[in-house]
C-alpha cells in the first residue's frame, strides 16, 4: 500500500473515531431516555468503536511497511 493511501486511510479513521466520540457525548449532554435517544447512543458508540479499530488496525499495518 503506498504511503499516501495509507496516510488518507488513517486520516479517515481518525475522522471516524472523533465524530463517533463527538456524538457519544453529545447524545449525552442532550438525554432525555427516550427510545430514540437509546438507539442513537448506541450508533455512536458503533461508530467510535468501529473507527478506533480501523485506526489501530491502519497505524499498525503502516508502521510494518
Amino acid at each position: 500500500m503506498s504511503r499516501t493511501r495509507s496516510t488518507l486511510l488513517l486520516a479517515a479513521a481518525a475522522l471516524l473515531t472523533v465524530a463517533g466520540l463527538a456524538q457519544l457525548v453529545l447524545c449525552l449532554i442532550d438525554w432525555s431516555g427516550e427510545a430514540g435517544d437509546v438507539f442513537q447512543l448506541v450508533l455512536a458508540a458503533v461508530q467510535f468503536v468501529c473507527g478506533l479499530i480501523a485506526f489501530i488496525l491502519t497505524a499498525r499495518r503502516r508502521s510494518r511497511s
